[in-house]
């Protein structure tokens, strides 16, 4: 199975079909630090790479504002020109 269609298996965070028609993840996480990368296409074609890090030395990362501030950013990546 070639990469793309790998790493396109689970992308973590909900992406509309119609803006995002591909999209892959990789990322990972232990206590204290998540990480996650995305590679995706646009509708126009378009090709964008998203990579974010999160870092707690005092315990848990705050999964709702994580989850936030990464789909803020998927969101804005939508209505680049």
């Amino acid at each position: 199975m070639p990469a793309r269609e790998v790493i396109a298996l689970e992308t973590q965070l909900t992406f509309d079909a119609q803006i995002w028609p591909y999209v892959g993840f990789k990322g990972g996480s232990e206590m204290g630090v998540l990480s996650g990368t995305w590679l995706m296409q646009r509708h126009d074609d378009r090709w964008f790479i998203f990579s974010s890090g999160f870092m707690n030395e005092e315990g848990e990362i705050d999964m709702p504002a994580a989850i936030t501030a990464m789909e803020a950013v998927r969101d804005a990546m939508a209505t680049i020109p």
